[in-house]
Order: C-alpha cells, then structure tokens, then sequence
C-alpha cells in the first residue's frame, strides 16, 4: 500500500536567473483503482492539450494516463506487444498515438481508452510518432530509415520519406504543418516539405546520433540534441547553425521548445532536466531528482510546468513557477 505525504515549502522558482531546487518534484503514483507504475524505463511523456493530464510511454509495454493535478493514474492502455517508445496527444485532445517496437502506431481514444487503430506499415521499431497541428495527419520515425505519414481518419499511408541512411530517432512538426523535421542515428537532422514531400536541408554538424529535435514556436528555429553532448540550434529560413551548447560529460537525449519560445528544455544522461535561455543558451536552471539517466522531457501547454521521464522508471513533474510541495512514496 502505498500512501504520499506532503510538505509545503515556500522557495521561489523564477526562470530569470540559475536556481536549483533542492526540493523534489511531484512523481507520479497511482490511485485507488489504478494498478500498477512503470516498471521499466520511461521513454517519453505527453501532456494534454489542456494541461490536466499527462501520458507515459515505457519499456514495459504499456501506455499510462495520469492526472497532473492530483498526480496520480487514471489508466493503463494495453495493446502493444513491445517497448513503447513515444507517445502524442492530438491537438483536439480526443485521441493519443503511439509508437512502438512491435513496428506499430496505435490510436487510442483518449476519454473511453479503447484502442482505436492499429498502423501497420514500418518493417521495424518506431521509434516515435507525432500529430499534425491540424490534428489530421500522424507522422512516425522508424528504425527502418524512414519517417512516414499517416492521415489521421481513414489511417492510411499518405507518404514515406526516404532519405535517412540509419535509425531516425524524432520527428516534430512546424508550427504551421507545412514542414517536419526528424533526427537520426546517421548524425544528421533534415527537414522536409510536407506537401511537395521534398527534402529542403541536411545539417550534418552533429558528431554522433541526434537523440531529439523541436521547432521553436515561431517557426524560425529548430534545436537538435545529441550523443556528441552538445545542443545545436539551427535558422529554418536559411538552414544555418546559429549556437552549439556543449555539455562537457554526457550523452542530450532530449530537447523540447517551451511555449512561448523563451526557454529550452534539455533532458540528459547526468540525471538532471535543464532549462536554458533560448536567445543566449544560458543555464537559467538545473533540475535534479532522477536517479539514473533521464530521457525525455516536455513542457505544459501553459509553460509553467515541465515532465520528465527516466531509466528510474518514473515520471516527474516540475513547478517552474514555485518549488513543489515535497512528495514522499511510503511503503
């Protein structure tokens, strides 16, 4: 039985200069009815389009959905038949994506948590998948070399881009949809035209594989992160790096964009989420709880808060506003 126990604080958190709480974050339990945490690394997490509610991804085969006000599981999505390692809200909040080892993206209902769809095209892992900001398209990154686009109703292939010459790792859309980038395992980052289909940049700065990429909010910038321990942020316009941010030890597994494009959130293999200025590539903030490497991290829609997952096997959610009350796990 497992019980939590909360201890209020009264530090302050603002991302106008470098603070590290000491202070735990929220971590996500389960609730009366609910069975079960991720048992297994957590690959990635997803927040709602209203910001109440998160979903994780795991190694453990498993989709969850968890309440991000009262920080505990509403359900457990069983389906795939391998590690689970990317997940996507639709923008209408009615539907979350999956991607899978079992070579599959699954569609679930996101208010009755039935399985809706079940995309079977990839020949091997997807490794990630994401939805259109028009919420009609799906697109997915394989290990089979390939970033497919699915339309999002009938569930068909609209297209296959081929360009990647090994693993690709992330996709992300653009703001407006007209573009998509993706990472990969052959140390670049590309960016297509989603209507012609067409590839319109290569940047191969990157000295091993690109982990994850995001588009700033205006549309004028993507940040990639990678193995080589470095973030790059590169102009859309004319496909230029702008700043390299080296990290002198450990493996960028993740980068994500905060809403309003002020900051950039970077997930790393020294355990800690860090928060960046956008413009100067400043660290405004080191978030430290993770007890093994953390893998992904996101922001909420609001940008007042930021999840994380982890090779722990948790999910944790971070105040950027106020430090979080302490929560303590009792056996």
């Amino acid at each position: 039985h497992r019980t939590r126990k909360r201890t209020a604080t009264s530090c302050s958190f603002f991302l106008n200069r470098m603070l590290s709480c000491s202070d735990p974050p929220n971590t996500l339990v389960p609730g009366s009815g609910a069975s079960g945490l991720h048992n297994l690394q957590v690959n990635s997490c997803c927040w709602s389009p209203d910001g109440t509610q998160l979903v994780s991804a795991s190694w453990d085969k498993k989709l969850r959905v968890w309440d991000s006000i009262t920080f505990t599981l509403i359900a457990s999505l069983t389906s795939h038949t391998h590690w689970v390692n990317g997940c996507s809200w639709s923008p209408d909040g009615q539907h979350i994506a999956s991607a899978s080892s079992d070579k599959t993206v699954k569609i679930w209902d996101s208010k009755k948590f039935q399985l809706v769809a079940s995309l079977n095209s990839h020949s091997l892992p997807v490794r990630d998948c994401v939805w259109s900001p028009d919420g009609r398209r799906i697109a997915s990154a394989s290990s089979d070399k390939t970033i497919k686009l699915w339309d999002s109703d009938n569930h068909r292939v609209l297209a296959s881009l081929i360009a990647h010459t090994d693993v690709v790792t992330c996709c992300c859309w653009s703001p407006d949809g007209s573009r998509l980038a993706s990472s990969s395992s052959d140390e670049t980052l590309k960016v297509w035209d989603t209507n012609s289909l067409c590839l319109l940049a290569s940047f191969s700065s990157h000295q091993l594989l690109v982990r994850s990429c995001s588009w700033s909010p205006d549309g004028t910038r993507i940040v990639s992160a990678s193995w080589d321990k470095t973030i790059k942020v590169w102009d859309t316009h004319n496909f230029a790096l702008i700043s390299t941010l080296n990290s002198p030890t450990y493996w960028m597994n993740c980068c994500r964009w905060s809403p309003d494009g002020s900051h950039i959130a970077s997930a790393s293999a020294d355990k800690t989420v860090k928060v960046w200025d956008s413009q100067t590539l400043d660290l405004v903030a080191s978030l430290s709880s993770h007890s093994d490497s953390v893998v992904s991290c996101c922001w909420s829609p609001d940008g007042a808060r930021i999840a994380s997952t982890s090779r722990d096997g948790t999910i944790k959610v971070w105040n950027l506003r106020s430090c979080p009350a302490e929560t303590e796990l009792d056996s």
